[in-house]
């Protein structure tokens, strides 16, 4: 196998762990939503884990992205704060 063609392998790996990962991501943010949403007692510490890892999801898909046009459709991630 030539190098090419391992590195673009490994990148296809880590595009469908990046897959996996956005889907495991909604569920959790939709969790932890509804927590919120029913005033849990660690609401204050849900939103702001919430808020990092929405921002670490941005990070992701900001920077993973092949070629610089293909970023360019994605806004440069910031954290905000709630």
């Amino acid at each position: 196998m030539c190098c090419m063609q391992l590195i673009q392998n490994k990148f296809s790996e880590f595009q469908l762990g990046i897959e996996a990962g956005s889907q495991r991501f909604d569920r959790v943010d939709k969790m932890a939503t509804a927590l919120v949403e029913e005033e849990n007692p660690k609401s204050t510490v849900i939103l702001e884990r919430q808020e990092d890892l929405r921002y670490s999801i941005k990070y992701v898909y900001f920077y993973h992205q092949p070629d610089l046009d293909s970023r360019l459709a994605y806004p440069r991630p910031t954290k905000t704060k709630i």
